[in-house]
């Protein structure tokens, strides 16, 4: 059974964020911090992104982060947390304090944020990101948010490469960017 429980691995990364807010010009100029992650990173990616008191804990102000990227996130609670944590059914959906969706409401902001999920993803993983867009509309509909639906199996845009020879994702993260 993990060490970790919810919410630790929340405060580590915002720590790991922190530490690189704070050594990023050692190694060159930033125009800006864009937070991403993959799966269960973008689940942390969106935890980050709604419930501010995460970055804020380590003295990180959530405007200081000019994007948001969350590839096949689960914006329900997370299926590990039900399995191991709670003894649940992993697939069973919940909106507690430990899903993304919990925290979007009338006074939710963020700079902007790409949703992506994939055509064969998890069980739920479309649905998901698609109600997560549509509360978040709800609330703002001028909100800075896409949502991308991308061919193959969950999280494939950002580990294999195309017919390019490139990541799917950060094709479209580039695009993303350049608006």
């Amino acid at each position: 059974m993990p060490k970790a429980k919810f919410p630790d691995y929340l405060y580590d990364a915002a720590n790991a964020v922190k530490y690189v807010m704070d050594n990023i010009s050692k190694h060159g100029k930033s125009r800006g911090f864009i937070i991403s992650g993959q799966s269960a990173g973008a689940w942390i990616t969106l935890m980050l992104c709604f419930n501010k008191d995460y970055l804020e804990s380590v003295g990180i102000n959530t405007k200081m982060i000019c994007g948001w990227v969350s590839d096949a996130a689960q914006t329900t609670s997370h299926f590990n947390i039900l399995k191991i944590e709670k003894d649940l059914h992993p697939w069973i959906q919940r909106i507690d304090e430990c899903a993304p969706l919990y925290y979007v409401n009338e006074k939710t902001t963020f700079s902007r944020l790409l949703l992506l999920a994939y055509e064969n993803d998890l069980p739920n993983r479309i649905e998901q990101n698609q109600l997560l867009l549509s509360t978040i509309k709800s609330f703002d509909k001028d909100a800075d948010v896409e949502f991308k639906i991308l061919k193959g199996n969950h999280c494939q845009g950002s580990s294999t490469l195309d017919s390019d020879g490139e990541f799917e994702v950060v094709k479209i993260m580039e695009v993303w960017l350049d608006k």
